[in-house]
């Protein structure tokens, strides 16, 4: 049993630590809702960011563009159509894709999004749509295209494993980075 004052400083403390946990979450929430503000500074995901690589003179795969990178793409490269796999699901990658939208109409590209859930990645959905995907590249082999993922390594690797297995892209060991 615990002493009167062990008590009372524990009814004091409880709400006390229940209120600041409440409030961290609702910072936490927040931090979230503007996920697309933030991004371009969150150094942790950013160094964690695969290589945008070029394969053949139409494909190029790679991480969540920022203004810039697609401006690159666009000058060096032709692009004209920015293939999305992040999944309106998540709703920081929601935002995102919207941003995108929004950034690609500004810089005269196209916009599509093919989103892929990530967390299984050789699941029938996922299979399914890269098979849209790749009907659609077949479809658009004259377009200049960057598929990307968010950090360039998880999905858009399925992307790129597939689209070798089809003969639409060769052999990884012979991209060139940009």
């Amino acid at each position: 049993m615990c002493s009167r004052n062990r008590c009372k400083n524990l009814l004091y403390l409880a709400p006390r630590f229940f209120l600041v946990i409440v409030f961290m979450a609702l910072v936490g929430a927040m931090a979230l809702g503007n996920f697309d503000l933030l991004e371009p500074y969150l150094f942790p995901l950013h160094a964690a960011q695969g290589r945008i690589t070029s394969y053949g003179s139409n494909i190029t795969i790679g991480h969540y563009p920022q203004t810039y990178e697609l401006e690159q793409l666009k000058k060096e490269r032709g692009l004209d159509l920015d293939i999305s796999l992040m999944s309106n699901d998540l709703p920081q990658e929601k935002v995102l894709n919207e941003q995108l939208a929004l950034r690609t109409r500004k810089i005269g590209i196209g916009f599509k999004n093919f989103p892929l859930s990530y967390v299984k990645l050789d699941g029938a959905e996922n299979k399914g749509r890269i098979e849209q995907l790749v009907k659609f590249l077949r479809a658009n082999s004259s377009r200049k295209v960057y598929i990307h993922c968010y950090l360039g390594r998880h999905r858009v690797k399925a992307v790129r494993d597939e689209l070798v297995r089809q003969g639409l892209i060769r052999d990884p060991g012979g991209a060139k980075g940009v």
